[in-house]
């Protein structure tokens, strides 16, 4: 493989478990958006994981992608996907219990809407007002959109239970 270094990429497929294929992005100006780069000046249908072993990958998306040694000596692809960990919108899907949670991430799709962005696991979230605060069981609608916050292997937001949230 090239040292090919880092930059844009465009997710071809989702192989499970993290892996993916990609091909690498050139920016340009004249059409103001990225073009498929062409091996060997560029990767093409590359295989790459992201770097912290997420799924979910949606193809066309763009992500950022570097190159580094792996161990064994050889050279090795990583994408970042984005999303999590970080701050993304989720869905409420159910509360098991005061100030715990299910959830979905969700993305946008269209104008002012959101939706359950594809292959996204059910994740758990906690409501750092009603731990806090304790208040009682399903303080939080299911259904409602929330902002969430990654911090390291938990998934945060803050919503006080008395907030009227309307559309």
């Amino acid at each position: 493989m090239n040292e090919h270094g880092q930059g844009v990429a465009r997710i071809v497929s989702d192989e499970g478990d993290g892996a993916y294929t990609i091909t690498q992005q050139w920016w340009n100006p004249a059409s103001s958006g990225y073009d498929d780069a062409v091996w060997p000046a560029g990767l093409e249908q590359a295989e790459a994981r992201d770097f912290l072993g997420r799924g979910g990958g949606q193809e066309d998306q763009l992500v950022r992608f570097w190159t580094q040694e792996a161990k064994g000596g050889h050279r090795e692809v990583l994408i970042d996907l984005g999303g999590p960990p970080g701050v993304f919108p989720a869905k409420i899907l159910t509360c098991p219990s005061a100030g715990t949670y299910t959830a979905r991430e969700q993305v946008r799709t269209g104008e002012g809407t959101l939706g359950d962005k594809s292959g996204a696991e059910t994740i758990t979230i906690r409501n750092l007002s009603e731990l806090s605060g304790g208040a009682s069981t399903s303080a939080v609608p299911t259904g409602e959109i929330v902002l969430v916050t990654a911090v390291g292997a938990d998934y945060w937001f803050d919503r006080p239970t008395n907030a009227l949230y309307k559309a």
